[in-house]
């Protein structure tokens, strides 16, 4: 089983405390959705799963080699094409052209795919996060606020793909102000509220 421990977290900025001596332990197979409110600690809690930033305190043991991450924000280069970064990252992170090609097509991007970063809009720059995370067969796949900026059908596309990539022993944590638009999928629900998760 693959396993993403948090032994006793903390993480302070300053003289802050975000998120104070945390334990918990995600498992492969389930699908785990963080709430709470803006400056709670949610993205932080991510980032230190993700090895982004390390805790003041406490340790994040892994057992598992591959993760794929959509941040909240655009951190996308963008001087270059679609097709340039997602073939780069496909071949980084060694996967198979054709399935890159599917997640674009799957994803309606394709026909956008010789444009420039910077020539996109909010959707289409979520699409190009959310497809890049899915490349390599990640062990484990972090969504922070993943929904923003796309219709109803491409939620309910990216909602029906982590479906499927759930039962195959992978660990999906996601947060969002849109609890309710991922019922038929989350296993479990945790509140960040005051540094801690209940």
């Amino acid at each position: 089983m693959k396993t993403v421990n948090l032994v006793n977290i903390s993480k302070r900025y300053g003289k802050i405390f975000i998120l104070k001596k945390i334990n918990f332990r995600f498992e492969s197979g389930k699908c785990y959705l963080i709430i709470g409110a803006n400056g709670a600690g949610k993205s932080t809690l991510l980032k230190l799963i993700n090895k982004m930033i390390f805790p003041t305190e406490g340790d994040v043991k892994l057992n598992i080699l591959k993760i794929g991450y959509v941040p909240d924000k655009n951190v996308l280069p963008q001087s270059i094409t679609v097709d340039k970064f997602l073939f780069t990252m496909t071949k980084i992170k060694k996967e198979n052209f054709i399935n890159t090609i599917m997640l674009m097509k799957y994803f309606n991007i394709y026909m956008e795919r010789y444009k420039k970063i910077s020539h996109l809009s909010k959707g289409m720059i979520q699409k190009v996060l959310i497809i890049q995370a899915f490349l390599g067969n990640p062990d484990i796949l972090i969504f922070d606020e993943a929904l923003n900026g796309l219709d109803r059908v491409m939620q309910e596309k990216l909602i029906n793909l982590i479906k499927l990539v759930k039962d195959k022993d992978k660990i999906i944590i996601i947060t969002s102000h849109y609890p309710s638009y991922y019922d038929e999928i989350v296993d479990m629900r945790l509140k960040v509220e005051d540094g801690k998760i209940n």
